[in-house]
């Protein structure tokens, strides 16, 4: 079995190999020129998307913190994931841009979410462990102590 780390290390050593594969597919069936027009096309897009995501992630964000939503915080990781897909888009690459158009659509994005919140979910609490209550909180000041400061030295230096 591979372990999980084994099987990213893994896709991110492939996936630039087959961009460039279906680079030079598409170049061959549709053109270079059309192929071209069609990369810079997803970057532009990606690039007005991931400012209208940004926005509304942050507009969210504000209302949930503020009080005025009391979701579970779904909207912000919907429109996060939508963010994520906006900055897929801007990346070279039809692969890459078809992952980021996908995420842009919300039944996507429903299907998605339940497995990476579970994952991060469970990295998360295993480390939130750590951080709670051990007993009693004992608060102390630290007073110098007026013994304890350096006192200049009696002795003259030595000259050579």
């Amino acid at each position: 079995m591979v372990k999980k780390s084994g099987l990213v290390g893994m896709v991110v050593t492939a996936l630039p190999i087959l961009e460039l594969i279906t680079f030079f597919v598409l170049g061959a069936r549709l053109g270079f020129l059309l192929t071209f027009v069609l990369s810079v096309a997803l970057f532009f897009l990606g690039s007005w998307l991931f400012r209208y995501r940004l926005a509304a992630v942050a507009n969210a964000t504000a209302s949930s913190l503020v009080g005025q939503d009391h979701s579970d915080g779904s909207k912000v990781s919907s429109g996060l994931l939508a963010l994520v897909g906006a900055g897929l888009l801007i990346l070279p690459g039809f692969i890459t841009g078809s992952m980021g158009l996908l995420l842009q659509f919300k039944p996507v994005r429903t299907l998605v979410l339940p497995r990476l919140t579970g994952n991060i979910g469970s990295m998360v609490g295993s480390v939130g462990h750590r951080f709670t209550p051990r007993g009693d909180v004992i608060d102390v000041d630290v007073v110098p102590n007026p013994d304890s400061r350096p006192r200049p030295s009696t002795s003259s230096p030595e000259l050579l």
